[in-house]
């Protein structure tokens, strides 16, 4: 045994056990729920680095829910796509008289071609400029939630992999919907419920990884809207759990349901 291994062993021992642990395994449900208690706690930044959305730092009272403890999944999508025929953002021609409100004042409108159905993905690059996400992220066509990384991808085989491309539109469609089939409250989390889930000292996510073994890191959608309420939505990015409101509601973002 090398000692390369014996250090990644330590250190996620030692990652193990320092890790806050507000969440149980004994809270979590047999259908894969997690009951989370309420209560008041300080929502928001003060700090040098904090952004504009994040202020002023003040304290939340939220009541006592239950979230799933991982994504929906591509089969639990391609159900509602079947039962209800809904086209998700992805799949849809690109709205010009939309995205102009995300461009800067006077920037013409792009050639009709380059307003196909199209979506961000994701693509690993070497760079040391880790503050321009344009390195890593390409507007695909065709991508979407059954095409992930273009028209000659799929998702067969990967029926309980999180269902990605989805906008908050899209996102509240699926609750909305499953709301209405099952009589029950289903529903996106609000930004002030989302950050309930997570763990001060437990990183990449910053989650209890024994009661969300599957989280993934990623910016997960809340159903608050931000500061400029027609445009922009908060989610809440797992890697360190900040709440952000100002992502535009047609960016593709992973979500989970709460009741």
């Amino acid at each position: 045994m090398n000692l390369k291994f014996l250090t990644h062993i330590f250190f996620l021992f030692v990652f193990l056990i320092s890790c806050d642990r507000n969440l149980k395994t004994n809270q979590v449900s047999k259908d894969g729920m997690v009951f989370i208690q309420g209560g008041i706690f300080s929502m928001g930044a003060g700090d040098d680095e904090s952004r504009e959305d994040e202020f002023p730092s003040h304290l939340v009272e939220v009541s006592s829910f239950w979230m799933d403890i991982s994504e929906v999944t591509n089969k639990q999508f391609r159900e509602f796509i079947d039962e209800t025929g809904y086209v998700t953002t992805a799949e849809r021609k690109i709205n010009w008289d939309e995205i102009k409100e995300f461009v800067p004042p006077g920037t013409p409108k792009p050639h009709d071609s380059l307003l196909e159905p199209s979506s961000l993905v994701f693509q690993e690059i070497k760079t040391d400029n880790l503050q321009n996400y344009s390195n890593w992220w390409s507007l695909i066509r065709n991508a979407n939630w059954k095409q992930p990384f273009g028209k000659d991808s799929n998702i067969e085989g990967k029926g309980n992999h999180p269902v990605i491309h989805i906008s908050w539109d899209d996102a509240m469609a699926y609750a909305a919907e499953v709301a209405d089939k099952t009589g029950e409250s289903w529903r996106l989390p609000t930004k002030a419920e989302m950050p309930k889930l997570l763990e001060t000292k437990c990183i990449n996510p910053a989650a209890n990884p024994f009661v969300f073994p599957d989280l993934e890191v990623a910016n997960f959608w809340t159903k608050s809207k931000g500061l400029h309420q027609d445009i922009f939505r908060c989610s809440v990015y797992t890697y360190q759990g900040r709440v952000f409101c100002r992502q535009a509601r047609n960016i593709p973002q992973p979500f989970l349901l709460v009741k």
